[in-house]
Parts: C-alpha cells; structure tokens; sequence
C-alpha cells in the first residue's frame, strides 16, 4: 500500500549450542559458515559472535518481524541443534571497519 514503510527492524539472537558438540554438529560447520557470509553480503545479517567457550552464540539481523527472523534462521544447517530467543533492539551501534583511500602513488 501507498505511504506505509517497511517495518524492517535489527534483532538480537541468542543461541545456546549443545554441551557436546557431536561429530554431525561439528560436520555441519562449513554449510553454515557459507550461509552466514551469503547473509552478511545481503546485509540481513549485521554480526556473529561465538562465546569463547563456544557455549552460546550471538546473531544480530535486520527482520521485518520475528516470524521473519524465525525463517532465516530456519535456514541455518544447525538451526535444529539451537535454542534461541529473540530480541528486538531498539539500536544496535558497531563499530565498523573503515579502509583507508587507496592511493595511486
């Protein structure tokens, strides 16, 4: 419709990942790499932390809802092996990575 906006929105994802990480989970890690670079370069994805204890796991994306969220994430090779609550954040501030100009000189 006319004049109504997107409500497109940044969410927070907590993942917590099984105490044992079997050989299937550890199998599945270079699937769900190459969809977490497809999801950065589409810029639905805005961040991807792993705990040092690889214990939990932090996603931010942008959603048009949390459904939405839901069915990206569903798309995730280990998707079954997460339990994950959702956020809505109100902002998320990074800070990004600047190249400096390229000179010819």
């Amino acid at each position: 419709m006319l004049g109504q906006q997107n409500n497109i929105s940044e969410y927070m994802v907590t993942c917590d990942l099984p105490e044992v990480l079997t050989n299937e989970f550890l199998g599945l890690i270079p699937e769900q790499r190459q969809m977490v670079n497809q999801l950065f370069e589409t810029g639905v994805l805005t961040g991807y932390t792993l705990a040092l204890d690889r214990s939990k796991l932090w996603i931010t994306l942008i959603g048009s809802d949390e459904e939405d969220v839901m069915d990206t994430l569903a798309n995730f090779p280990l998707m079954p092996y997460f339990q994950v609550d959702i956020h809505p954040l109100a902002f998320n501030n990074a800070a990004r990575i600047v190249l400096p100009a390229l000179s010819l000189n």
